[in-house]
Formats: C-alpha cells, sequence, structure tokens
C-alpha cells in the first residue's frame, strides 16, 4: 500500500471503533464483513473490497467519502472509493427523481379524488333533479287523474241534460199535440153541438 501523509485507512477505523468504544467483533456483527477479514483489513494487511467499504461506512453511519477523507490508501481503494462516490451521487439523483415522481403521483391522486368529488356532487345534482322532476310529474298524474274524473263528471251531467232536455222536448211535444188536439176536439164539439141544434 502506497501511503501519503496522513493515517491509514486501517489506523482511521481503528480509531473510529475507539471513539465508538466498539470492539472489531462489533464492526463486524454491524456491517456483516467478517471479523477476521476485518481484522486483516484494520492491521493493513489486506484492502478492502468495494462493498466492504461500502458496509464498514454504513456501520458508522458516515459515507465512504468521510471514511477515506484523509486516509493513505492505494490506488485500487480509491478508485474504489471513487465508484462509491459516484453510485451515492447516482442514488441520492434517483432518489430525489423517486421523492418527485412520488409528489407528481401524489398531486394526480389528489386532482382525480377532486375530480371525483365534482362529478359525485354533480351527480347528486342530477339526481335530486330527476327526483324532483318525478315528483312533479307524480303531482301532474294526480292532476290529470282528477281533472279526468271532474271531466266524466262533467260528461254525464251534460248525457243527464240532453236526456231532460229531451223529454222536454217530447213533453213539450205532447203538449202542444194534447193542445190542438184539445182545440180540434173543442172546435168539433162546439161544431157538433150547433149542428144538432
Amino acid at each position: 500500500m502506497a501511503e501519503v501523509e496522513s493515517e491509514t485507512l486501517g489506523f482511521r477505523l481503528a480509531r473510529f471503533l475507539k471513539e465508538r468504544k466498539w470492539s472489531q467483533s462489533e464492526l463486524a456483527r454491524r456491517s456483516g464483513v467478517d471479523r477476521s477479514q476485518l481484522s486483516r483489513l484494520i492491521a493493513g494487511k489486506r484492502s478492502p473490497k468495494p462493498d466492504e467499504l461500502a458496509w464498514i461506512a454504513g456501520a458508522l453511519d458516515m459515507d465512504v467519502e468521510k471514511l477515506l477523507a484523509g486516509a493513505a490508501v492505494d490506488a485500487r481503494i480509491q478508485t474504489t472509493a471513487e465508484t462509491l462516490i459516484a453510485r451515492g451521487k447516482r442514488l441520492l439523483e434517483t432518489q430525489r427523481e423517486l421523492e418527485l415522481a412520488v409528489a407528481r403521483t401524489q398531486q394526480l391522486e389528489q386532482d382525480r379524488e377532486r375530480e371525483c368529488e365534482a362529478w359525485n356532487q354533480e351527480r347528486r345534482q342530477l339526481l335530486e333533479e330527476v327526483l324532483t322532476i318525478r315528483q312533479g310529474a307524480a303531482g301532474l298524474r294526480d292532476q290529470l287523474g282528477s281533472t279526468q274524473a271532474r271531466l266524466r263528471g262533467a260528461v254525464s251531467e251534460n248525457q243527464k241534460l240532453r236526456n231532460y232536455a229531451k223529454r222536454l222536448e217530447t213533453a213539450k211535444a205532447e203538449q202542444a199535440s194534447n193542445t190542438a188536439l184539445a182545440a180540434l176536439l173543442g172546435g168539433l164539439g162546439g161544431a157538433l153541438l150547433v149542428s144538432s141544434s
């Protein structure tokens, strides 16, 4: 490993463990890196794999960039760290895009709910209008039935009046005929009296 002016990765890891009062076993448990591999890494006997750097940084609650900041690392570790940092930035961008997509989806859902509520309100108003029209139509049917009954009664009364008028005319005609007959009989009776005398 090529060393730069500052501490090695292993030395930094040992310092972080001391600050947290953790053992290597605790860091191994939290990171998922094998304890013996972690021990060799701290001792500077091996270089970490890219995933191990990410796991260790996550267990220490820091990013890879902070884990390696100021550490003397070989070119391979530096390249791995840069790859992980770039990957982390892409993940952050993806997370931001997902958050925007979720916000847009929520906005669309709220818009859809408002449209559904407006449609339901319009539907309720239309149903109320239909009910009012039906009630009006029922009232008109009742009025029509009542009017038809009155009309039938008027037609029946009209028929009775016609029958009465016919009987009256018949009675008048009979009376006129009887009056004429009486006059004729009266004239005949007077003539008979005159001729018999």
